[in-house]
Protein backbone atom coordinates (compact mmCIF):
# COMPACT_ATOMS: atom_id res chain seq x y z
CA UNK A 1 0.00 0.00 0.00
CA UNK A 2 1.12 3.82 -0.61
CA UNK A 3 2.28 5.00 2.91
CA UNK A 4 0.72 8.23 2.17
CA UNK A 5 -3.12 9.15 1.24
CA UNK A 6 -3.74 9.46 -2.61
CA UNK A 7 -6.02 12.27 -3.71
CA UNK A 8 -7.81 11.91 -7.13
CA UNK A 9 -8.65 14.45 -9.31
CA UNK A 10 -10.31 15.04 -13.09
CA UNK A 11 -8.67 17.11 -15.44
CA UNK A 12 -9.20 20.95 -15.62
CA UNK A 13 -9.03 23.79 -17.74
CA UNK A 14 -7.51 25.96 -15.00
CA UNK A 15 -4.75 23.40 -13.74
CA UNK A 16 -4.34 22.33 -18.07
CA UNK A 17 -1.00 22.95 -18.77
CA UNK A 18 0.09 21.18 -15.29
CA UNK A 19 -2.34 18.00 -15.95
CA UNK A 20 -0.92 17.74 -19.13
CA UNK A 21 2.61 17.87 -18.21
CA UNK A 22 2.62 15.48 -15.63
CA UNK A 23 0.63 12.91 -17.81
CA UNK A 24 2.95 12.75 -20.03
CA UNK A 25 5.60 12.32 -17.71
CA UNK A 26 3.92 9.54 -16.22
CA UNK A 27 3.51 8.04 -19.30
CA UNK A 28 6.98 7.97 -20.62
CA UNK A 29 8.07 6.63 -17.62
CA UNK A 30 6.48 3.87 -17.52
CA UNK A 31 6.45 2.97 -21.31
CA UNK A 32 9.88 4.15 -22.17
CA UNK A 33 11.17 0.88 -22.05
CA UNK A 34 8.19 -0.91 -23.86
CA UNK A 35 8.39 -2.09 -27.73
CA UNK A 36 6.87 0.42 -29.84
CA UNK A 37 7.42 3.03 -27.46
CA UNK A 38 6.53 6.12 -28.64
CA UNK A 39 6.80 9.39 -26.54
CA UNK A 40 3.89 11.39 -25.42
CA UNK A 41 3.97 14.95 -25.56
CA UNK A 42 2.39 17.97 -23.24
CA UNK A 43 1.46 19.17 -26.46
CA UNK A 44 -0.16 16.02 -28.30
CA UNK A 45 -2.62 15.67 -24.56
CA UNK A 46 -3.84 19.56 -24.39
CA UNK A 47 -4.69 19.34 -28.61
CA UNK A 48 -6.43 16.11 -27.66
CA UNK A 49 -8.48 17.42 -24.92
CA UNK A 50 -10.13 19.43 -27.66
CA UNK A 51 -11.68 16.94 -29.65
CA UNK A 52 -15.42 16.93 -28.99
CA UNK A 53 -15.53 13.81 -27.74
CA UNK A 54 -13.32 14.66 -24.80
CA UNK A 55 -15.12 14.61 -21.05
CA UNK A 56 -12.55 15.61 -18.64
CA UNK A 57 -14.15 13.52 -15.91
CA UNK A 58 -12.89 10.50 -17.57
CA UNK A 59 -9.38 11.72 -17.41
CA UNK A 60 -8.76 10.99 -13.65
CA UNK A 61 -4.96 11.79 -11.92
CA UNK A 62 -3.92 9.80 -8.78
CA UNK A 63 -1.68 12.35 -6.71
CA UNK A 64 0.32 12.04 -3.45
CA UNK A 65 1.70 14.77 -1.66
CA UNK A 66 1.14 17.35 -4.29
CA UNK A 67 2.79 15.07 -6.71
CA UNK A 68 1.22 13.14 -9.38
CA UNK A 69 1.65 9.66 -9.54
CA UNK A 70 -0.84 8.11 -11.70
CA UNK A 71 -3.27 8.74 -14.57
CA UNK A 72 -5.98 6.67 -16.43
CA UNK A 73 -8.14 8.04 -19.29
CA UNK A 74 -11.53 6.78 -20.89
CA UNK A 75 -14.22 8.31 -23.15
CA UNK A 76 -16.59 7.86 -25.43
CA UNK A 77 -16.08 6.86 -28.79
CA UNK A 78 -19.68 5.70 -29.88
CA UNK A 79 -23.06 5.61 -28.25
CA UNK A 80 -22.14 2.21 -26.65
CA UNK A 81 -18.92 2.22 -26.82
CA UNK A 82 -16.50 3.24 -23.72
CA UNK A 83 -12.69 3.45 -24.66
CA UNK A 84 -10.73 2.72 -21.19
CA UNK A 85 -6.77 3.07 -21.11
CA UNK A 86 -4.48 1.08 -19.13
CA UNK A 87 -3.88 3.16 -15.56
CA UNK A 88 -0.05 4.76 -16.23
CA UNK A 89 2.30 5.50 -13.35
CA UNK A 90 5.56 3.93 -12.72
CA UNK A 91 5.87 4.23 -9.24
CA UNK A 92 1.80 2.83 -8.33
CA UNK A 93 0.97 -0.06 -6.57
CA UNK A 94 -1.38 -2.44 -7.25
CA UNK A 95 -3.96 -1.24 -5.20
CA UNK A 96 -3.84 2.60 -6.10
CA UNK A 97 -3.43 1.00 -10.31
CA UNK A 98 -6.98 -0.75 -9.51
CA UNK A 99 -8.88 2.24 -8.02
CA UNK A 100 -7.79 4.72 -10.72
CA UNK A 101 -9.23 1.91 -13.42
CA UNK A 102 -12.24 1.68 -11.57
CA UNK A 103 -12.77 5.44 -10.89
CA UNK A 104 -12.75 6.37 -14.65
CA UNK A 105 -15.37 3.18 -15.30
CA UNK A 106 -17.68 3.98 -12.53
CA UNK A 107 -17.91 7.50 -13.93
CA UNK A 108 -19.24 6.63 -17.50
CA UNK A 109 -21.78 3.41 -15.79
CA UNK A 110 -23.29 6.00 -13.57
CA UNK A 111 -22.99 9.02 -16.48
CA UNK A 112 -24.93 5.85 -18.90
CA UNK A 113 -26.94 4.47 -16.01
CA UNK A 114 -29.73 3.89 -18.75
CA UNK A 115 -27.84 2.04 -21.32
CA UNK A 116 -28.23 -1.46 -20.63
CA UNK A 117 -25.98 -2.40 -23.73
CA UNK A 118 -22.59 -0.08 -22.64
CA UNK A 119 -18.75 -1.51 -23.42
CA UNK A 120 -15.71 -1.07 -22.25
CA UNK A 121 -13.12 -1.47 -24.85
CA UNK A 122 -9.69 -1.57 -24.33
CA UNK A 123 -8.19 -0.71 -27.58
CA UNK A 124 -4.77 -1.38 -29.29
CA UNK A 125 -2.23 -2.92 -26.74
CA UNK A 126 0.82 -4.32 -27.89
CA UNK A 127 1.01 -7.91 -27.77
CA UNK A 128 4.48 -7.78 -26.03
CA UNK A 129 3.27 -5.67 -23.20
CA UNK A 130 2.81 -8.74 -20.86
CA UNK A 131 2.21 -6.46 -17.61
CA UNK A 132 -0.33 -4.33 -18.84
CA UNK A 133 -2.26 -7.00 -20.74
CA UNK A 134 -2.45 -9.04 -17.86
CA UNK A 135 -3.49 -6.05 -15.47
CA UNK A 136 -6.74 -5.73 -18.28
CA UNK A 137 -7.41 -9.86 -18.30
CA UNK A 138 -7.54 -9.50 -14.71
CA UNK A 139 -10.30 -6.83 -14.57
CA UNK A 140 -12.91 -9.18 -16.81
CA UNK A 141 -11.96 -8.25 -20.33
CA UNK A 142 -11.94 -10.82 -22.75
CA UNK A 143 -10.16 -10.43 -26.04
CA UNK A 144 -12.03 -9.67 -29.00
CA UNK A 145 -10.18 -8.87 -31.81
CA UNK A 146 -5.99 -8.88 -32.45
CA UNK A 147 -5.26 -6.05 -35.16
CA UNK A 148 -2.16 -5.60 -37.28
CA UNK A 149 0.35 -2.56 -38.27
CA UNK A 150 2.23 -3.42 -41.04
CA UNK A 151 4.97 -1.49 -42.80
CA UNK A 152 4.28 -1.80 -46.61
CA UNK A 153 7.09 -1.12 -49.00
CA UNK A 154 5.16 0.21 -52.39
CA UNK A 155 8.38 -0.54 -54.54
CA UNK A 156 7.66 -3.88 -53.92
CA UNK A 157 3.99 -3.92 -54.03
CA UNK A 158 2.53 -5.13 -57.24
CA UNK A 159 -0.25 -1.81 -58.22
CA UNK A 160 -0.50 -3.06 -61.22
CA UNK A 161 -3.60 -5.57 -60.00
CA UNK A 162 -5.23 -2.00 -59.70
CA UNK A 163 -8.13 -2.55 -62.25
CA UNK A 164 -9.60 0.10 -64.49
CA UNK A 165 -13.15 -1.04 -64.60
CA UNK A 166 -14.05 0.80 -61.68
CA UNK A 167 -14.07 4.51 -60.79
CA UNK A 168 -12.77 6.54 -57.83
CA UNK A 169 -13.46 9.76 -56.36
CA UNK A 170 -11.94 11.94 -54.14
CA UNK A 171 -13.46 13.77 -51.51
CA UNK A 172 -12.99 16.25 -48.98
CA UNK A 173 -14.19 16.23 -45.45
CA UNK A 174 -17.73 17.22 -46.15
CA UNK A 175 -19.05 13.65 -46.74
CA UNK A 176 -19.50 11.92 -43.19
CA UNK A 177 -23.02 10.35 -43.74
CA UNK A 178 -21.18 8.72 -46.65
CA UNK A 179 -18.72 7.52 -44.75
CA UNK A 180 -21.04 6.65 -41.79
CA UNK A 181 -23.48 4.64 -43.96
CA UNK A 182 -20.18 2.11 -45.26
CA UNK A 183 -19.07 1.88 -41.68
CA UNK A 184 -22.24 0.73 -40.28
CA UNK A 185 -22.96 -1.73 -43.27
CA UNK A 186 -19.74 -3.62 -42.89
CA UNK A 187 -20.13 -6.67 -42.03
CA UNK A 188 -16.19 -7.00 -41.53
CA UNK A 189 -15.81 -4.12 -39.37
CA UNK A 190 -19.45 -4.56 -37.73
CA UNK A 191 -18.02 -4.95 -33.99
CA UNK A 192 -17.53 -1.55 -33.29
CA UNK A 193 -20.10 1.35 -34.78
CA UNK A 194 -18.97 5.04 -35.29
CA UNK A 195 -21.25 7.51 -35.20
CA UNK A 196 -21.29 10.47 -37.88
CA UNK A 197 -19.97 13.17 -35.57
CA UNK A 198 -17.53 10.59 -34.31
CA UNK A 199 -16.06 10.43 -37.95
CA UNK A 200 -16.16 13.85 -38.35
CA UNK A 201 -14.22 14.42 -35.22
CA UNK A 202 -11.57 11.92 -36.10
CA UNK A 203 -11.58 13.43 -39.63
CA UNK A 204 -11.64 17.40 -38.99
CA UNK A 205 -9.24 17.41 -35.79
CA UNK A 206 -6.36 16.14 -37.30
CA UNK A 207 -6.60 18.29 -40.25
CA UNK A 208 -3.95 20.80 -39.13
CA UNK A 209 -1.52 18.23 -39.02
CA UNK A 210 -2.18 14.92 -40.79
CA UNK A 211 -4.53 15.40 -44.45
CA UNK A 212 -7.25 12.93 -44.23
CA UNK A 213 -7.52 11.55 -47.58
CA UNK A 214 -10.88 9.44 -47.86
CA UNK A 215 -11.31 7.62 -51.66
CA UNK A 216 -14.89 6.24 -52.40
CA UNK A 217 -15.07 3.66 -54.81
CA UNK A 218 -18.39 3.64 -57.31
CA UNK A 219 -20.94 1.23 -58.65
CA UNK A 220 -21.88 0.84 -61.81
CA UNK A 221 -24.65 3.37 -60.89
CA UNK A 222 -22.10 6.34 -59.19
CA UNK A 223 -22.95 4.70 -55.90
CA UNK A 224 -20.69 5.15 -53.32
CA UNK A 225 -20.09 1.44 -52.49
CA UNK A 226 -17.20 1.33 -49.96
CA UNK A 227 -14.12 3.69 -48.77
CA UNK A 228 -10.31 3.82 -47.56
CA UNK A 229 -9.23 7.10 -45.60
CA UNK A 230 -5.31 7.75 -45.25
CA UNK A 231 -3.83 10.43 -42.45
CA UNK A 232 -0.87 11.67 -44.50
CA UNK A 233 1.60 13.51 -42.32
CA UNK A 234 2.41 17.16 -42.47
CA UNK A 235 5.20 19.53 -41.79
CA UNK A 236 5.05 22.47 -40.01
CA UNK A 237 4.78 24.28 -43.24
CA UNK A 238 1.61 22.42 -44.17
CA UNK A 239 3.69 19.78 -47.07
CA UNK A 240 3.69 16.63 -47.32
CA UNK A 241 6.14 15.07 -44.37
CA UNK A 242 7.79 12.39 -46.72
CA UNK A 243 10.13 11.24 -43.40
CA UNK A 244 7.35 9.71 -42.09
CA UNK A 245 4.72 7.21 -43.88
CA UNK A 246 1.38 7.90 -44.43
CA UNK A 247 -1.33 5.53 -41.77
CA UNK A 248 -4.11 4.18 -43.75
CA UNK A 249 -7.12 1.96 -42.12
CA UNK A 250 -8.93 -0.60 -43.34
CA UNK A 251 -11.23 -0.36 -46.16
CA UNK A 252 -14.90 -0.25 -45.44
CA UNK A 253 -17.31 -1.43 -48.12
CA UNK A 254 -21.16 -1.74 -48.44
CA UNK A 255 -22.55 -3.75 -47.20
CA UNK A 256 -20.73 -7.11 -48.25
CA UNK A 257 -17.13 -7.26 -50.03
CA UNK A 258 -18.34 -9.83 -52.60
CA UNK A 259 -16.48 -8.19 -55.59
CA UNK A 260 -13.25 -8.22 -53.71
CA UNK A 261 -13.63 -4.02 -53.53
CA UNK A 262 -11.42 -3.96 -50.42
CA UNK A 263 -8.25 -4.88 -52.27
CA UNK A 264 -9.25 -2.41 -54.61
CA UNK A 265 -9.29 0.21 -52.97
CA UNK A 266 -5.97 -0.60 -50.83
CA UNK A 267 -4.51 -0.54 -54.06
CA UNK A 268 -5.69 2.87 -55.28
CA UNK A 269 -4.61 4.62 -51.82
CA UNK A 270 -1.25 3.06 -52.18
CA UNK A 271 -1.17 3.87 -55.64
CA UNK A 272 -2.07 7.52 -54.80
CA UNK A 273 0.93 7.66 -51.88
CA UNK A 274 3.50 6.78 -53.93
CA UNK A 275 2.16 9.29 -56.43
CA UNK A 276 2.79 11.71 -53.67
CA UNK A 277 6.30 10.70 -52.83
CA UNK A 278 6.39 8.22 -50.48
CA UNK A 279 8.03 4.76 -50.33
CA UNK A 280 6.18 3.19 -47.84
CA UNK A 281 2.63 3.23 -45.94
CA UNK A 282 1.71 1.40 -42.91
CA UNK A 283 -1.85 0.11 -42.38
CA UNK A 284 -4.04 0.04 -39.37
CA UNK A 285 -6.00 -3.56 -40.27
CA UNK A 286 -7.79 -6.81 -38.65
CA UNK A 287 -5.38 -9.87 -38.65
CA UNK A 288 -8.20 -11.96 -40.06
CA UNK A 289 -8.84 -9.29 -43.03
CA UNK A 290 -9.15 -10.75 -46.39
CA UNK A 291 -7.49 -7.40 -47.36
CA UNK A 292 -4.26 -8.02 -45.11
CA UNK A 293 -4.36 -11.90 -46.05
CA UNK A 294 -3.61 -10.54 -49.77
CA UNK A 295 -0.82 -8.49 -49.44
CA UNK A 296 2.48 -10.02 -50.57
CA UNK A 297 4.40 -10.59 -47.59
CA UNK A 298 7.46 -9.66 -49.39
CA UNK A 299 6.67 -6.37 -49.55
CA UNK A 300 5.83 -6.51 -45.60
CA UNK A 301 9.12 -5.05 -43.71
CA UNK A 302 7.48 -4.83 -40.15
CA UNK A 303 4.40 -5.60 -38.51
CA UNK A 304 3.64 -4.86 -35.00
CA UNK A 305 0.86 -6.59 -33.57
CA UNK A 306 -2.35 -5.54 -31.31
CA UNK A 307 -5.15 -6.85 -28.35
CA UNK A 308 -7.96 -5.36 -28.69
CA UNK A 309 -10.26 -5.78 -25.31
CA UNK A 310 -13.62 -5.70 -24.11
CA UNK A 311 -16.60 -6.10 -21.79
CA UNK A 312 -19.99 -5.46 -21.13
Amino acid sequence: MQSLSIKYKTFSTETADIDAENQSRLYNEEAKDLAEYSASSKQGILARTQQPNFDPKGLIYAIQSEKYIGYCQAQQVTPDYIRIGYPWGKTLDSQTRQELFEKAVAYYKQKFATNEILKFEVNALHTDWEIQNQFIQQQGFQQVQTLVTPTIDLTKLDLQQLSKDYEFEVVGNDSFESFNTIVMNDTENARLKPTKEFLQAMFTNNIDVMDPRPFYILDKEGKRSGFVSCFVPKDKEGKYDLTKPPQCFNPNTDPVDEKNLKWQLFLKICNQMKSFGYNEITLYINEKSPTYQQIDKKAITKTITWNVYEKI
